[in-house]
């Protein structure tokens, strides 16, 4: 998750996926990253919308699927708006 973008009410969260891959040579060892945007999280008052890159909507619980794990950095998140309000 990037950092959250918070307007009025509503909370953007854009999800991203971070692959890294490696490979080893006669003269050392190369590293490589790459960051890619992959959905966006809209959290208001209403409810929470998920959205593919595509944008697609999808299920909350789809998205959740999607992405294990990041349901607690939700919580996190969450916890974090309710501190500063």
């Amino acid at each position: 998750m990037e950092s959250a973008l918070r307007i009025g009410e509503t909370t953007l969260v854009p999800v991203v996926e971070i692959r890294s891959t490696w490979s080893a040579g006669r003269y050392g060892i190369c590293f490589s990253f790459r960051k890619q945007p992959t959905a966006l999280l809209m959290v208001s008052p209403i409810g929470k919308k998920a959205f593919s890159m595509s944008g697609e909507e999808m299920s909350f619980s789809e998205f959740l699927s999607q992405f294990p794990g990041i349901e607690q950095a939700l919580h996190a998140l969450e916890s974090g708006w309710a501190q500063s309000a």
